[in-house]
């Protein structure tokens, strides 16, 4: 068994705080590299370290996430980090990791997507890819909003 260096993503500020002070619950995923759990889990990356044994035979060293079997205490959290570039929309920018926070309104909802409108376009964003920051801003990645033509 070897120490290895997982990452874990939230979307949440207030989840990431209670993170810090309490650790990481049993089942909580950790993805292998630090772009899935930007992708997969959120902005507020922990990065950890810890031993994952493996049944012999088996290809976990391959395996791009894991559950843990036990709780993990806080003190095993190396670095915490929020990954968000921000950008005033319409000023270019480039990188897929990148966020840009769109003034908008919601037109629209379904389980998986959400309609925004920021005064001159309208158009469906996947509910992953999306936060509501709450103040009538929404944060999204750089590439999106320029696909989408709302910078």
């Amino acid at each position: 068994m070897k120490q290895i260096i997982w990452w874990h993503g939230t979307t949440s500020a207030r989840k990431a705080r209670a993170i810090l002070r309490d650790g990481f619950r049993k089942g909580t995923y950790f993805a292998r590299h630090l772009e899935d759990a930007l992708e997969f889990g959120g902005r507020h990356v922990f990065t950890v370290q810890f031993t994952v044994q493996f049944k012999p035979g088996h290809r976990g060293w391959r395996r791009w996430q894991v559950a843990l079997s036990n709780a993990l205490p806080a003190d095993a959290i190396v670095n915490y980090e929020v990954y968000s570039i921000r950008h005033v929309a319409g000023q270019p920018t480039g990188g897929k990791r990148e966020l840009v926070d769109i003034e908008a309104e919601v037109r629209g909802e379904t389980d998986k997507a959400i309609r925004l409108h920021d005064g001159i376009r309208t158009d469906w964003f996947p509910k992953y890819l999306v936060e509501d920051n709450r103040d009538g801003t929404f944060t999204i990645p750089v590439w999106l909003a320029q696909e989408r033509g709302f910078i």
